[in-house]
This record gives structure tokens, sequence and C-alpha cells, in this order.
């Protein structure tokens, strides 16, 4: 007896409930297993994506769901419900991006602000469920900072630099820093990401654009307009903290993303310089990060790197954007 091929909507149920059960599979072991787990929780993304690209965002979200349900015996509702929420939103912004062949910054921006979305579905989630507040949740990084911070001390000894950081870490400032926090790790968490399934989506005949590479590097000039309005900001809070006393918290937060993001811009700026100089790939990246280094633990060469980095985002030094003015 000759098997019928598969039609709609046949296909599309039959291949997002195998997708499910893969990104489920994922999700197991990315929670369960400690060294594969590393790699699986970059690929996790990738079935649900895959269900979008191939059947469209309705499919996709069905195929995220069934993934729930699966994993719902064997975590516990809580952790199920997180790891589903963020790697779920992540894999439906990456598919519609690939489906309708977005460029690679805005793929990022997209993964970056579904991330987010989970992350706060997630913090809701406990809050209702378990009761857990922000305050506990700072608590529990303050943990986890000074665990990292004694093993660093037993590994390589007294570090100055990392005495007067953990000096500034207390609740209080974690709390108020939390949302920039969770803003600059989905980025990289969608970076990272993007970087491992844009190496996996060819193989399947989908193609994904590549990031420009580092020295090409420009971030949005928003940052470097922020970076000024906060300081302007900064000298204007005795103004306003007594009356709106929200705003130095939301101040604090814009300026120490538009920071973290003039720094990148300052680092890719330098490496291009360094390239252009002459120097090898390797090299330049080597010196790129001492530079940022040095930049992350000099108050004063960090300020610097702020201001290199700002005017190369409004100014554009190495025509990035447009590079039919370098001719001019």
């Amino acid at each position: 007896m000759r098997c019928r091929p598969l039609t709609s909507p046949a296909r599309p149920l039959v291949e997002s409930a195998l997708l499910s059960a893969l990104g489920a599979l994922f999700i197991l072991v990315a929670f369960y297993v400690p060294v594969l787990g590393v790699f699986a929780t970059l690929v996790s993304p990738l079935p649900v994506a895959f269900a979008v690209i191939r059947h469209g965002i309705r499919w996709g979200v069905l195929s995220s769901v069934v993934t729930l349900i699966v994993l719902l015996p064997f975590l516990s509702p809580i952790t199920a419900i997180s790891l589903w929420v963020v790697y779920g939103t992540m894999g439906v912004a990456l598919g519609y991006s690939v489906r309708r062949g977005l460029a690679a910054e805005r793929t990022i921006g997209l993964m970056t602000g579904a991330s987010l979305v989970g992350m706060a579905a997630d913090l809701l989630g406990a809050y209702l469920v378990t009761g857990i507040t922000l305050r506990q949740l700072s608590d529990q990084t303050i943990k986890m900072f000074t665990e990292a911070y004694e093993l660093n001390k037993r590994l390589v000894g007294e570090t100055p630099v990392l005495e007067e950081i953990m000096k500034t870490v207390t609740p209080e400032m974690v709390m108020r820093m939390l949302p920039a926090g969770f803003f600059m790790s989905s980025l990289f968490l969608a970076w990272l990401n993007y970087e491992v399934v844009r190496r996996v989506f060819p193989r399947f005949g989908y193609t994904v654009h590549p990031l420009r590479p580092f020295s090409r590097w420009i971030m949005p000039e928003l940052a470097g307009h922020a970076w000024i309005l906060g300081i302007i900001a900064f000298q204007l809070q005795p103004f306003y903290a007594e009356r709106f006393s929200f705003l130095p918290i939301v101040v604090e937060n814009v300026f120490l993303m538009a920071v973290m993001v003039l720094l990148i811009d300052a680092a890719s700026a330098l490496c291009f310089f360094f390239r252009r100089s002459g120097i090898s790939g390797g090299m330049a990246g080597f010196f790129t990060l001492i530079a940022l280094y040095m930049a992350l633990t000099s108050p004063l060469i960090g300020l610097g790197a702020q201001i290199f980095g700002m005017i190369d985002v409004l100014f554009d030094l190495r025509k990035v954007r447009y590079p039919e003015l370098s001719d001019i």
C-alpha cells in the first residue's frame, strides 16, 4: 500500500509537532546537562524559528505551545514556563526575521525585544505564583556576584579594582539598575543566539544575513544623544529628584545603557583604526580587548572611551553609514 504524500494542513501539523518535540529536547538538555547544555541553550530557539519560516507565525506559536506541554511533566511549571517564554518568543522573532529577509541588526533588535518581553513575563509569573519580588531577585544577584568574587579571589588573589567595584554593589544599586541589566543581558543573548543559528540555517537552504565585521559596527545615533542628555540630567537632578522620584532611576538606567553601547562602539572604532594602520586582525582584536579592559577599570580612560564612542556615533568618523562621503 502506497503512502499518500502529506498535504496542507497535514504537513504543517506533522512538521510543527516534530519541531515541538525537538525544541523540548533542546530545553531539557540545556537544563539538565552541564556542558552540552551550553550549546543546547544557543540552539533552543531554532525549532520554533523553523516552524515560523516554513509555515508562518501561527504554526510557530502553536509549535511553541506544544513544546511547553511536553516540558511540563519533566520540569516544575514555573521553570518550564520561564524557559518556554524566553526561547519561544526569541524563536518566533528569529523565524519572522528570516522569513522576511530582515537585516542582521534588525533581527537582533527583534530578538532582544522578544527576550525582554519573555523576561518581563517570567518576573510577573514568578511574582504571581511564588511571591518572589524584585528585592529578593536583587539579593540573589548580590549573592551570585559575591560568590564569583570569592572564586576569583581564590584563583588570582586580591584584585583592587574588583574590590572597589564590590563595594558599590549593594541591593539598592542592583534594584535601580535591573532594567539596564535586563536589556544588556537580552542584547547579549540575542547576539549570541544569532551568531550560532546563522551558521546553522544555510545548511537547510535558508539565507541569514551576517553581521558586519566588528571593525565596521556602528551604534544608533540615539545612544549618543541619550549619553549627552544623561550628563545634563545628572547635573539638573537636584531640581527634579524630590518632585519626580522615579526620574533619577530612569536617567541612571538609560545612561548606563548608553554608556555600554558607546563603549562597544568605541572598541569597534579602535579596532577599525588598528586594522587600517596595517595591524593583523588577531593583534587588532587583542589590543582592542586590552583597551576595553582599561576603559572598564579606569574611570578616566572609561570617560575618554565614552566621549570617543559618542563622537563616532554622532559624526560617523569611519564613514560606515555613508561610505560614499569618504570620497568628498
